[in-house]
């Protein structure tokens, strides 16, 4: 009777292995064909807020990917842990993380790829030259992106020491259809600034743009052809000034903008009125802030990115507590959870062989012992 028992159980589990294994692939093919579909994450990500069909239809199509791409060099985590936890907190939907890093830190490069960010080496020629990482970065970013040219749709770069993130920028940018380069203002103007005065005075001294606002390097964004074509007449204007060993590359993107006019479609944002807030020279009580420690543009709304915000103490103080890594990363406890799940599915697995293998030996022996019973019953009646 125990016997018996037990094979009934282990014909119970062969069932509901074999029932298991085909729910588990339907299952899996079902998230593999929606896995680049950022609509589903984006109904998600709304919840209870009303859906924009506009953005369903400018979300759908494509089902390329959005990337934001970065560059650092000799901070310790400390410095940096801002940008990286904001930048999880966001849920970016669809996107890529990339960021190229030299001389950081083991400690510090396992908790960027904790984030969910894809680490790449900065070349050692760089690392043993006197190259400025503000320079050099725009180089890099044209070399990765002209070999991932057909994977992204938009990309965004940003200042990683004093930049955070509160919104997926990407939004901002789902109803303009053409190739652009979007860029962000300082709430000065050149003549008006120290630093841009004398940059500008480098690089383009007769031309006459020192009323002109201040375009920050800091934070661009654009779609992919846009911003490679961005990145080479940079880089460029770089070789031909051989400047590579000062950190001044926002005077290079304003006399590319205002002086020589190198792109025929980008966009310029009001000073601190759009998605992108660069703080650093904007006076302190022009900056509000919402109950739930949000920074709001001066349209009273949620800005997606908050740049040179470490120029403000009270609000470096706040955003230091608000963005504190000892709070759970919860994109390496979703790494974690799926490999509990790995590992009870191998378990199952496991045991399913060994029960089926039990099965099939209780089997096979009971059809012998069977059959050596029936051949001694045919023997005795035989004689």
């Amino acid at each position: 009777m125990i016997v018996l028992k037990l094979e009934k159980k282990c014909i119970k589990a062969f069932i509901f292995y074999i029932i298991f294994l085909n729910l588990n692939s339907s299952i899996i093919d079902g998230f593999s064909s929606f896995e680049n579909k950022s609509i589903i994450n984006y109904v998600i990500k709304k919840e209870n807020r009303k859906l924009d069909f506009l953005d369903i239809f400018n979300i759908n199509k494509s089902n390329k990917k959005n990337l934001i791409i970065g560059a650092v060099t000799g901070y310790p985590w400390n410095k940096i842990r801002n940008f990286f936890v904001s930048l999880n907190k966001v849920k970016f939907q669809n996107c890529d993380f990339v960021m190229f890093v030299g001389k950081m830190s083991n400690e510090t490069i396992k908790k960027i790829e904790s984030y969910g960010v894809t680490i790449y080496d900065i070349p050692d020629k760089f690392i043993k030259s006197k190259a400025k990482i503000h320079n050099y970065r725009f180089n890099l970013y044209q070399k990765f992106l002209q070999k991932n040219k057909n994977k992204y749709n938009m990309v965004f770069t940003a200042d990683v020491r004093d930049t955070i993130f509160q919104k997926d920028i990407f939004k901002f940018y789902n109803e303009y259809h053409k190739p652009f380069i979007g860029l962000f203002l300082e709430d000065n103007i050149i003549k008006n600034e120290t630093f841009n005065i004398q940059w500008v005075k480098y690089f383009c001294p007769r031309a006459n743009i020192w009323n002109e606002t201040i375009i920050c390097s800091g934070t661009i964004i654009g779609t992919i052809d846009k911003f490679i074509e961005f990145c080479d007449a940079l880089w460029k204007f770089v070789v031909e000034m051989k400047d590579y060993n000062m950190q001044r590359e926002q005077g290079i993107v304003n006399c590319l903008i205002y002086d020589r006019k190198i792109l025929n479609d980008y966009l310029i944002t009001n000073d601190n009125h759009g998605p992108v807030m660069t703080i650093g020279l904007t006076e302190r009580n022009k900056i509000s802030i919402d109950k739930d420690n949000n920074i709001l543009n001066f349209n009273g709304q949620i800005a997606a990115v908050i740049h040179q915000y470490d120029r403000k103490l009270d609000i470096t103080k706040m955003l230091n507590k608000k963005f504190n890594d000892t709070i759970i990363n919860l994109s390496f406890f979703k790494k974690r959870k799926n490999n509990i799940f790995k590992i009870i599915i191998v378990i199952i697995f496991t045991c399913s062989i060994i029960l089926n293998f039990f099965f099939f030996f209780r089997f096979f022996k009971n059809k012998r012992l069977f059959c050596k019973s029936n051949f001694k019953k045919m023997r005795i009646n035989n004689f």
